[in-house]
């Protein structure tokens, strides 16, 4: 019998989210089952229950999906995963809450891709201010942009605690600086920080308002993967 595709799909959510199930199954897996509900101290067993049941060959054949809509609590899990493996057992992990890995990426590469294009040079020195920055996906954006040398400002506009608070997790967990600013004292903040900065510093939403009159193709893969920096693939 040929060896299946099996992929696991964990949350912390009540729910999976059916969007992910569906990229899940029109991408090819054999079999897919959900886990709801799942905290980060459940995540060894599940990958232990995982990998055992099917021999070393076969464990890139079984994969393990982190969702939900907390990035930092995704990457929590998949170290935990990470840990929880037993060579030569092993298997597949990945992550992406709320698709705010993959969207994330795409934005600052659409970014980068047209400051190549345009300017000639890429994100390192230049003020970048992210807008909804709260939200898992302007979270994620601001720490690949930040992790390229960009001046990030994280914007909230749901109270100065939350993008404050999204500022300190990004330093603990990436070791970059960035500053967290709420929507209502933004003119004083576009004051401060364009000092000595380069007048064609892109400033791009997570809606995608200002840049997303890119349309080219994205010529370089992002990975946003456990303890690690995300990093650029050729």
């Amino acid at each position: 019998m040929a060896e299946k595709y099996i992929l696991h799909m964990v949350t912390p959510l009540k729910h999976m989210s059916p969007f992910d199930v569906n990229m899940a199954v029109d991408a090819g897996c054999d079999v897919v089952i959900t886990h709801t509900d799942a905290s980060l101290g459940e995540v060894s067993g599940l990958v232990q229950d995982a990998i055992f049941s099917r021999p070393p060959k076969t464990g890139a054949r079984t994969g393990m999906f982190f969702g939900g809509k907390n990035a930092v609590l995704a990457l929590d899990m998949m170290a935990a995963a990470k840990k929880a493996l037993v060579p030569p057992f092993g298997l597949s992990l990945f992550a992406d809450p709320a698709g705010s890995f993959t969207t994330a990426a795409a934005l600052v590469a659409c970014v980068e891709k047209t400051l190549r294009q345009k300017k000639t040079r890429d994100l390192r020195g230049l003020k970048v201010a992210v807008f909804g920055a709260t939200g898992v996906v302007g979270f994620s954006a601001g720490v690949i942009a930040a992790l390229e040398g960009a001046k990030v400002v994280l914007v909230g506009y749901d109270g100065i605690r939350r993008v404050s608070d999204a500022a300190k997790d990004v330093k603990a967990r990436f070791d970059v600086d960035v500053i967290d600013v709420h929507l209502s004292s933004l003119p004083n903040c576009a004051s401060q920080t364009s000092e000595g900065s380069d007048p064609s510093a892109p400033f791009f939403g997570t809606a995608m308002t200002v840049a997303g009159h890119v349309r080219a193709p994205i010529q370089r893969k992002w990975q946003l993967g456990p303890l690690v920096a995300p990093r650029t693939t050729s």
